[in-house]
């Protein structure tokens, strides 16, 4: 299954359209940019982490990300919980 698929299931897009396509790529993207932000390390140390991928649960927050962004592109009053639970055990805290 490629990328662009999986993202298509996990938003239940059962059609093929180039400008949803373009959009969920944009917003793969844009959820790949944001774990990097909670997490605070780098793409290398996260395929690290993952043995040579990166972590299931973080690919699985990305499309969470997509799914979410997709069906509310207006944005949330709070936070998505269920990423925050995905990215939570990867974040480097600093002080």
């Amino acid at each position: 299954m490629t990328d662009l698929e999986r993202l298509r299931q996990q938003c239940r897009i059962d059609f093929e359209d180039p400008a949803t396509d373009s959009l969920l790529l944009s917003l793969q993207k844009q959820g790949e940019a944001f774990v990097l932000s909670r997490v605070n390390r780098t793409r290398e140390e996260l395929v690290e982490i993952g043995g040579g991928e990166w972590p299931e649960d973080l690919r699985l927050a990305v499309l969470v990300f997509v799914a979410d962004h997709y069906a509310n592109p207006e944005g949330r009053e709070r936070p998505n919980l269920t990423l925050e639970y995905l990215v939570r055990p990867y974040q480097r805290l600093t002080v």
